[in-house]
């Protein structure tokens, strides 16, 4: 149903990506720990979609995330 599916490019080389809990709802990580390391962190809440992106690992994005709410 493509009008609630939310499509996330996911980067062709050394990136992965892995669901998360922000808060009480689900999010997708997107993360790359070779070379220069950095994340993307993308959920809906409220029908808002948010996004955190920054350098270093998932553990990072979840910390600030996390310090949020």
């Amino acid at each position: 149903d493509w009008t609630t599916t939310f499509i996330v490019p996911i980067p062709r080389y050394g990136a992965e990506y892995m669901e998360v809990m922000v808060g009480d709802v689900s999010g997708t990580l997107v993360y790359r720990d070779e070379y220069e390391p950095f994340y993307v962190l993308l959920w809906v809440q409220g029908g808002i979609v948010h996004a955190l992106k920054g350098p270093g690992g998932g553990d990072d994005a979840l910390e600030i995330v996390n310090s949020l709410q």
